[in-house]
């Protein structure tokens, strides 16, 4: 009878022994594939790194979209504007409000930039002077959006004594050398795009030295394009 419960002991603990080795070796398994899964995320996390596979092609990063360049169709035609992506607002430091509206509004037309958004990107473009004045004047009434910013800078902005877009242009006069006139015409006209043909003849005209003045009028010239064509040929 002991013999007996002796031989089934040592055959329990021959069991228990297969049994532990096998869980041995399921454990070595195991750890062996967590190796080679450690050593394999390791190896791909330098590739990822360096932003390509194995077969050289480019990855695309985790969590990262694809940056698409916007495209724009006008008139049927299709416009790549990321040619423009590079493109800053232009500062503004007080002088020819009319010249930077003009340029800051194409800016924004480049970038799509909503009505919301344009008084935010214009003030950061101000000079620190310019952004004083922003600030005193929207704390004495709110500035409700781009086109009341704009209204307020030609307003404080312009030349003492040339509130008057239109007036100023037809008081303008040629003191220095042709070429100089009429850069200062262009610059005074080029706010006014509805101005009459006849008052932008009548106003160059007027404006020529005195000599250069009965020339031009004495080839009875019928278009602004044609004052300064015969004006450029003295």
């Amino acid at each position: 009878m002991a013999q007996r419960q002796m031989e089934e002991r040592v055959e329990g603990t021959e069991k228990e022994l297969l049994s532990l080795k096998d869980m041995l070796l399921e454990m070595k398994k195991a750890v062996e594939r967590l190796a080679d899964e450690m050593k394999e995320n390791h190896s791909y996390k330098k590739k990822e790194e360096s932003g390509t596979t194995s077969d050289g092609s480019v990855m695309k990063l985790k969590g990262k979209m694809d940056e698409t360049e916007p495209m724009t169709e006008t008139n049927g035609t299709v416009t790549d504007r990321s040619k423009y992506k590079k493109l800053e607002m232009p500062m503004f430091l007080g002088e020819n409000p009319e010249s930077w509206v003009y340029r800051a509004e194409h800016f924004f037309e480049i970038n799509n930039l909503p009505e919301s958004e344009k008084v935010k990107v214009a003030v950061v473009s101000f000079g620190q002077d310019e952004v004083d004045w922003y600030r005193w004047s929207h704390n004495r009434k709110k500035v409700e959006s781009w086109e009341d910013l704009k209204s307020r800078m030609f307003e404080f902005f312009r030349d003492s004594g040339q509130k008057s877009l239109g007036a100023r242009l037809i008081r303008i006069q040629q003191d220095g050398s042709y070429n100089e006139y009429v850069k200062k015409f262009v610059t005074y006209s080029a706010p006014l795009p509805y101005m009459a043909e006849s008052v932008l003849v009548d106003a160059f005209v007027t404006g020529l030295e005195p000599s250069l003045q009965a020339e031009v009028i004495s080839r009875h010239p019928q278009t602004l394009e044609d004052c300064m064509r015969e004006a450029a040929s003295e």
